[in-house]
């Protein structure tokens, strides 16, 4: 189910933003005004060199055991994105967020605005403010508060600190020692977050180079010596003692399972030379790495060129390792003179998209990271509140195309213990927000949609016109958001062993056969497709898709004939097989994409189950000779595919419901790779001429479907949007294999072995997993338990699907009362198995769940095979 932000309705006066720290933070725009500082002429940057205190580390960590399921390593792998906050204001103290605090008592606003260095040296009493401030750096963020942020759901702290943290400076030659001016001794709580609170609630830390030696931007939040103004790159010792700060914090935490990273300079602008800036990201890269450290680092360009056209080919794979690109979009400054509307619907929602937009498609990019961001404005929304939700709304969408992820800013501020502050996000999560970082591609969702907290849909219809890009099809396609659905079987397409007692079939002979058979060899074909047709329109209604989506449920998926288009242009032969099959169908596909889906925010995935001619000659094919498949035999057939996809593509390209389609479904028998695979590309060809950027699932042959085929195929960036996808289920070919071994072999090693083969490739497309279900043959009769263990292990696998999955079935007849495991609706009748498909659905706190643990441990296990565990044709379902 969609965790989902639910923002407080009271007023927003708060969010204009106070003058006097108007420049806390620097915009897009950068620091124009500043001052150029002369620089001395000496070599870039001096060579790293180690000191004794460099190597020093905390006595535990040398006995350290490390916990491969902490929620880190799983971000630094890229499993999952960083979903987090900023410390801010903790270790490296800001003015206009702790104005309240006692620490700045005897200093006047002006000089405690101008950042900790000032504030301590220009007060009466320096040792006096030294105190408090420790008192502040005790107080401030405890172990309650990563607490509170971990049962957010947030999985990432970062962390601005300040060069005195190192507690010496090996590179001063003016012997000032500037640094024992701040408050000392704070790598303590650095130790205490990293080592203990952050490892016992599973969050990830990053720390941030917030206040470089000589400050590299001259804001208050670098602590500057010389306020307004930047040294850092004027002198070589203020660099060499960041790479050596950098060195000594990655080597001191290396072993640390929170341990996620650093950010290396925050926000360099000003005079900031950027030669000697990415000299800098290199050489601190060469420093941290020496010592085996593959830590995340992140990068970031000038403050004023944060652009997807800056960095794009600096410090790359494979020659570097986990560097991130970092940005911090503010729609703050510079805002002043945007009208409300276009904030919204031009700053973010076409500017900002179109950065990272453009940042993602570059082959091989970095990942980028949003390591600052809020929902602060410049006094905008006042009289609007939905205006200002949707603007909340539309930031969080692009946020989640980061593929780094991001971290608000910030955690908390003085007094905001009452009231909606834009800057904490603290108050947001007391107000009943939720956040969803179980991190995978397959479970981020929206933290910004503005719901009432019990709403689980969009509930306002809009004509087939004026996309919105709320709706979840969009962050489906996008890769915010993985399928968490179900296939909507026997609808448009009847099958005989989920509809038996139906009475379309009253009078059809050889019914199992499929459609076709059943209504050509019937007394009175007339009457069957009568009844047929009110099957149609009473199997699947607006309420199923209403239930769907309350569940929790993103997508359906639809298996579709091709005789649904109501023509064939490709028949040579002049039979026109297609007016055998009810006709009209496609009317209760338009109002499903077009009305139902739309209204209740479910995308809906068309799958070519009946190709002309049969791909497979199942019943689920509907064949006009049951078990012989023609379609790859005549070029005719093949045709026509790619007409019906053509024709439905731009039918539908338009309509925010619509997610793409499964080019076809299990071809199989003697259906040939070659022609298999030519159609995929010529029907990809079509499909993109119509405009459409759909999804389009390519499917191996059934028998095939293993992590060795399909594997460099219609790749990125040539193609554009293309899944692979397999069925697997284990119910044929089991009949052998004992319940424990069903578990503990044929799902956790050999399907979680295939799983994670098919992830591991580089630049893979992403994988779907179209039908698969909690059915087997006959096992687990006395041993409930051991079953759910098995539905648990194969929900565990199938969550790692890069682009979802689609359970068959969501209904069948007689499907009222019973377990029947086909049935997804029967299903979640039973609590345990609900809450193991759908966690935050099932209002049971001791619920199963799938939790981003349990994906990591598999994902670290070492698989010892990888025999793929397929299905044999659909004709030998048995209900079970």
């Amino acid at each position: 189910m969609l965790h989902r932000l639910v923002f407080l309705t009271a007023t927003v006066a708060a969010l204009s933003v106070n003058p006097i720290f108007a420049t806390t933070f620097s915009t897009l725009g950068g620091d124009k005004g500043a001052e150029t500082v002369a620089q001395v002429s000496t070599p870039d940057v001096d060579t790293y060199q180690n000191d004794t205190n460099q190597t020093n580390v905390t006595p535990d960590q040398s006995q350290t055991q490390q916990n491969v399921n902490h929620i880190q390593y799983s971000i630094r792998n890229g499993d999952v994105s960083s979903v987090g906050v900023n410390l801010g204001s903790w270790l490296v103290a800001e003015h206009w967020m702790t104005s309240a605090a006692d620490f700045w008592q005897g200093v006047s606003d002006e000089e405690a605005s101008k950042g900790g260095y000032t504030a301590i040296t220009k007060a009466a009493n320096p040792d006096a403010i030294r105190s408090n401030l420790d008192n502040h750096h005790n107080t401030f963020i405890t172990e309650n508060d990563i607490a509170d942020i971990a049962a957010a759901g947030l999985n990432t702290v970062r962390v601005p600190v300040g060069y005195w943290i190192v507690g010496s400076d090996e590179h001063d030659p003016s012997g000032e020692a500037a640094w024992a001016q701040y408050s000392n001794g704070t790598v303590k709580y650095l130790d205490l977050l990293i080592t203990d609170w952050a490892k016992t609630h599973n969050v990830a830390v990053l720390i941030s180079m917030h206040a470089a030696k000589g400050s590299q931007n001259g804001a208050d939040h670098s602590s500057p010596c010389d306020p307004g103004n930047s040294h850092w790159s004027a002198y070589d010792e203020n660099v060499a003692n960041t790479v050596a700060m950098a060195t000594f914090l990655a080597d001191r935490y290396k072993d640390e399972d929170a341990f996620l990273g650093i950010g290396l300079l925050n926000e360099p602008n000003a005079s900031t030379d950027e030669e000697k800036l990415y000299a800098y990201y290199e050489k601190t890269y060469a420093a941290i790495r020496e010592s085996g450290n593959d830590c995340v680092l992140s990068v970031a360009p000038l403050l004023y060129k944060q652009s997807p056209d800056v960095m794009t080919d600096f410090m790359q794979a494979p020659s570097y390792t986990n560097v991130w690109v970092e940005w911090h979009p503010y729609f703050v400054w510079g805002y002043e003179d945007t009208s409300d509307y276009d904030l919204t619907n031009t700053a973010v929602k076409v500017n900002f998209q179109n950065s990272v937009s453009q940042w993602n498609a570059r082959e091989n990019h970095n990942r980028l990271f949003i390591g600052e961001w809020s929902f602060a404005t410049a006094g905008k929304f006042s009289d609007n509140q939905e205006g200002y939700y949707e603007f909340c709304k539309a930031m969080v969408d692009v946020m989640y195309q980061a593929g780094g992820g991001f971290t608000f800013w910030s955690w908390r501020l003085y007094g905001d213990e009452t009231g909606l502050n834009a800057w904490s996000l603290r108050i947001a999560t007391t107000s009943a927000i939720t956040f969803d970082a179980s991190g995978s591609s397959n479970e981020q969702q929206y933290i910004g949609t503005v719901q009432a907290p019990d709403s689980e849909a969009s509930t306002t219809a809009t004509s087939t016109s004026g996309s919105t890009s709320t709706h979840v099809q969009y962050s489906i396609r996008n890769g915010e958001t993985t399928c968490k659905g179900v296939n909507l079987g026997s609808w448009l397409v009847a099958e005989y062993w989920m509809t038996s007692s139906a009475d379309f079939w009253t009078g059809a002979v050889n019914a199992s056969h499929g459609e076709y058979t059943a209504i050509a060899e019937a007394t009175d074909p007339g009457d069957i497709r009568s009844h047929f047709d009110y099957h149609h329109s009473t199997f699947i209604n607006e309420s199923d898709i209403a239930e769907i989506a309350a569940i929790g449920i993103n997508t359906v998926r639809v298996p579709i004939g091709y005789w649904i288009v109501g023509f064939d242009d490709n028949d040579p032969s002049g039979k026109a097989e297609w007016k055998m099959y009810t006709n009209g169908t496609l009317k209760y596909l338009d109002l499903l994409i077009t009305d139902w889906a739309k209204k209740h925010n479910v995308a809906v995935l068309l799958s070519i189950h009946a190709a002309k001619g049969s791909q497979n000659g199942a019943d689920n094919s509907s064949p006009s000779v049951y078990g012989s498949e023609f379609w790859a035999e005549f070029a005719e057939n093949v045709n026509n595919t790619i007409s019906m996809v053509s024709y439905l593509a731009d039918r539908y390209k338009d309509e925010e419901a619509f997610l793409g389609f499964g080019l076809l479904n299990e071809p199989n028998g003697d259906t040939t790779t070659d022609v298999l695979y030519d159609y995929y590309e010529r029907a990809y060809t079509a499909v993109r001429a119509t405009g459409s950027e759909c999804v389009l699932t390519v499917a191996p042959l059934l028998y095939e479907q293993s992590p060795d085929v399909l594997t460099d195929f219609m790749l990125a960036p040539a193609y554009t949007n293309v899944w692979v996808e397999w069925h697997p289920y284990f119910v044929w070919g089991y009949d052998d294999v004992s319940d424990a071994d069903l578990v503990n072999t044929s799902v956790k090693v050999n399907f979680q072995g295939d799983v994670t083969q098919w992830n591991s490739v580089s630049g893979h497309n992403r994988l779907f997993i179209g039908e698969w279900c909690f059915s087997t043959n006959g096992k687990f009769e006395n041993d409930q338990e051991l079953f759910y263990e098995f539905a648990q292990a194969e929900t565990d696998v199938v969550n790692q699907a890069g682009g979802g999955w689609t359970y068959w079935s969501w209904r069948i007849y007689e499907d009222e009362t019973g377990d029947n495991m086909w049935s997804l609706r029967a299903v979640l009748r039973d609590e345990k198995l609900k809450a193991i498909l759908f966690p935050s659905s099932s209002g049971s706190s001791s619920a199963v769940t799938t939790s981003s643990s349990s994906d990591q441990e598999q994902q670290q296990q070492q698989q010892t095979t990888t025999t793929s565990s397929t299905s044999t044709d659909q004709t030998q379902q048995q209900q079970s």
